[in-house]
């Protein structure tokens, strides 16, 4: 879903997709909306991008083509090459913001409650450290 943004006048993509090439494919499609539609100088907000871990917990799998489960060591190695690529691309595409979502699992029966950098018990993940070397 893109969402126009018009009270701080920015772009929301909050379907950013599996892995680098895919989250760059949906913010270049962003980017041209905006141009499109007079948004030339809106800057993009990449929000809640974060990939669900494994756990048994959530059931049925939904969306898998958007939300897959992923390993722990997976959830690390996505963080670790998406993170580099935005920033990279920051310029590009007046990308002016990132948020990982979830800081701490908190549970449930859907993808969402398993996409933190902390388990819902507070135990670190692999993707914590990933993530601190990307914004330190």
């Amino acid at each position: 879903m893109h969402q126009l943004c018009p009270k701080d006048e920015s772009l929301t993509v909050a379907k950013a997709g599996r892995v680098p090439g895919k989250v760059k494919k949906n913010i270049r499609l962003a980017r041209r909306t905006l141009n499109k539609y007079g948004g030339k100088n809106k800057p993009i907000w990449i929000t809640e991008i974060g990939w669900p871990v494994e756990n048994g917990a959530i059931t049925p799998e939904p969306q898998p083509e958007t939300h897959p489960r992923v390993s722990e060591v997976e959830q690390a190695k996505l963080l670790a090459s998406v993170i580099p690529m935005i920033k990279g691309s920051a310029s590009e595409f007046n990308i002016k913001n990132l948020f990982w979502y979830n800081v701490e699992d908190f549970g449930g029966s859907k993808w969402d409650g398993y996409c933190g950098l902390f388990t819902s018990s507070g135990q670190k993940r692999g993707s914590l450290a990933k993530f601190r070397e990307q914004v330190e």
